[in-house]
């Protein structure tokens, strides 16, 4: 199989589910995709980024050793939405533990995301479950959390005061 072809075929949520299906388990199918993934020329990284999303929900063990490069790349400079929201998403949703030093850096970009203004709520909404995450692992952090999302309940979308509840509610 063809794995650039196949992606570039359509733009379909069933064709994306079909495509993360054929690569299944296969580690080298998997290695293909995240390289583009990673590489800024494609113009459709937004569909590889969903994908990945797919790859990631069904066989988690694939992306382990993709995390660091993922959380490292969303310091981009005008990284695309898509990229950014599905690499939270994954990150979210698996709750990996990461080293002290990606410790770190995962916290700083997701502040960074939550506290700005310029941000979709999904992304603002999966950096607040990241660093939520992290921070029940580090609850000296979890005031710092807090404030910030208090801050921002009174002035964001039904979304993030959703999400923003339940982290408050968890945090006490």
């Amino acid at each position: 199989m063809d794995l650039k072809t196949e992606i570039f075929k359509e733009c379909t949520k069933a064709h994306v589910l079909n495509i993360s299906k054929m690569i299944g388990d296969n580690d080298l199918l998997f290695a293909e995709l995240m390289d583009m993934f990673f590489d800024k020329q494609y113009a459709t990284r937004h569909r590889i980024s969903w994908i990945v999303t797919h790859c990631a929900e069904a066989h988690p063990q694939l992306i382990i050793p993709y995390f660091e490069k993922m959380i490292l790349n969303l310091k981009t400079p005008k990284l695309i939405p898509a990229i950014k929201r599905n690499t939270l998403k994954i990150i979210a949703d698996l709750n990996p533990k990461f080293s002290e030093e990606l410790t770190g850096h995962a916290l700083d970009i997701c502040f960074e995301f939550l506290i700005s203004t310029k941000e979709p709520v999904a992304i603002k909404v999966h950096a607040m479950q990241v660093t939520f995450n992290i921070c029940k692992q580090e609850p000296e952090l979890l005031n710092e959390l807090k404030m910030v999302i208090e801050d921002q309940m009174d002035f964001s979308t039904a979304g993030f005061k959703s999400r923003g509840k339940k982290i408050l509610k968890a945090i006490g």
